[in-house]
């Protein structure tokens, strides 16, 4: 797992699948999330949600574990597993967050 500029955390679709957490999937309002795109992680794309899925994990070396909502993102649009969001990860700070990525308009609007 990987800690990321981005707001929410996400996860792949092929990830839930292959460990058949299927069946923990929730249904979500539509939601636009921000990945780095896998052919230039110095930019944003935005990506269409629907599902999510509660997951506990807990860090390396570390007895305390947590309960992070993980959007559930086509493979195509995320390089790795899973994207830990700023908020999730607690790498960024608690104040007001700027993403250093400059985002593509999105295709949605």
């Amino acid at each position: 797992m990987k800690s990321a500029p981005i707001k929410h955390s996400v996860i792949r679709e092929d990830v839930v699948r292959e460990r058949n957490l299927d069946n923990h999937l929730t249904q979500t309002d539509e939601l636009q999330v921000t990945v780095p795109p896998v052919s230039n992680p110095d930019t944003e794309i935005y990506v269409r949600v629907f599902e999510c899925i509660t997951l506990t994990w807990r860090r390396h070396n570390s007895n305390k574990t947590h309960n992070t909502k993980f959007y559930v993102v086509p493979q195509s649009a995320l390089a790795i597993d899973v994207l830990l969001g700023y908020q999730d990860s607690g790498v960024y700070g608690g104040g007001v967050y700027t993403t250093p990525c400059t985002p593509f308009a999105s295709p949605f609007d």
